[in-house]
């Protein structure tokens, strides 16, 4: 719901989505698929709404947001294709072709998603936190 909403606010098309928690730094990092190109700031502004939208929706959430328990989301921009990947490797695993459902929400980061993480030309890993 959150993101659907944040999307939607922006006028922004997303692939797919996932949230991996982050207990370290108490945080969750957002791994985001968009189709095309998207401008540094509409994906900040991205950011900022589906934190906003998930505080709206998830009270827990926002009162640890609001007492800094809980760090700004950390935003992953994945490579085009990342999802259909993941969903063919997760079949590929055994999971069920016909009632695979995208699972948006993961404990831990996989080996295939951290390969998926678009980077910059010096091979740094292009990520962003909103504060």
């Amino acid at each position: 719901y959150a993101m659907s909403e944040a999307k939607k606010a922006l006028n922004l098309t997303v692939t797919e989505f996932q949230m991996i928690p982050d207990a370290e730094q108490t945080r969750y990092d957002l791994l985001l698929e968009v189709p095309t190109s998207v401008s540094t700031e509409k994906m900040a502004a991205l950011v900022e709404r589906f934190d906003q939208e998930l505080g709206k929706v998830n009270i827990e959430y926002a009162q640890k947001r609001f007492s800094k328990r809980l760090a700004p989301v950390r935003l992953h921009l994945m490579k085009q294709g990342w999802s259909e990947r993941q969903c063919r490797a997760d079949v590929h695993k055994g999971k069920r072709d016909s009632q695979y459902k995208w699972p948006y929400i993961q404990l831990a980061w996989n080996a295939l998603s951290r390969q998926e993480v678009v980077t910059d030309k010096n091979n740094e890993t292009k990520v962003r936190g909103v504060g």
